[in-house]
């Protein structure tokens, strides 16, 4: 019995072929046809503010994490300002130029 409702339910979608039924008004909705390229370059795309730079991570107890966004919240700066203020004071700290 499962075989049979498996293979009702393929040839069901075989038919609707990329076609969506809308459940309101039962009328067809096509869905956007993005090509391989098109979808390559959306999952590569890098916001202008990321470009030639690098992730620096690190774990760290929940405490840490809920104690710096209320730090970032008082302070009114975001998570990336502190941490670039922070990795600035740590350089100048071990005698390197503060570059973050």
């Amino acid at each position: 019995m499962a075989t049979r409702k498996g293979n009702a339910l393929k040839a069901s979608m075989k038919n609707l072929g990329g076609r969506q039924r809308s459940p309101d008004n039962e009328v067809e909705v096509s869905s956007p046809k993005v090509s391989a390229d098109e979808m390559e370059k959306e999952a590569n795309s890098v916001p202008p503010s990321r470009q030639n730079k690098k992730q620096i991570m690190g774990y760290f107890a929940p405490e840490v994490r809920k104690q710096f966004k209320v730090l970032s919240a008082e302070e009114e700066k975001t998570q990336q300002e502190l941490l670039e203020e922070a990795l600035n004071d740590l350089f100048v700290k071990y005698g390197k130029n503060p570059i973050a």
